[in-house]
């Protein structure tokens, strides 16, 4: 019974992180704004930044957590121990060794190098 409350509070957390993350930005909408641009898109000024401009944002914004959830749970079954972090295999030692010979070795400079 515990777990399904567990579950169900993230749900909703999820789900209001989503609609804060839909309206809030550097031009704020109100909810009745952005939920009319999201569920009846007119070709307005709202509806083209919640569509165009915020909802790739968070998107990616699922999609890169995801990831990195199930990065966390493969290393840790692989480990098989629950507290396990990047460190215990020294990948963020191999990732920063990479960094630091892409900038000696090949002179990489910029993000895009």
């Amino acid at each position: 019974m515990r777990r399904r409350a567990v579950l169900l509070g993230s749900c909703v957390l999820l789900v209001v992180a989503v609609l804060a993350s839909l309206a809030i930005g550097s031009n704020p909408l109100g909810p009745a704004e952005m939920w009319r641009g999201l569920v009846a898109p007119d070709g307005g000024e709202a509806a083209t930044i919640v569509w165009d401009l915020r909802m790739p944002r968070t998107l990616l914004g699922l999609v890169v957590g995801a990831a990195l959830a199930t990065a966390g749970v493969l290393l840790q079954a692989l480990t098989r121990n629950p507290l396990a972090e990047p460190r215990v295999l020294g990948l963020s030692a191999g990732a920063a060794l990479g960094v630091v010979t892409a900038i000696a070795v090949f002179d990489v400079g910029t993000l895009a190098g």
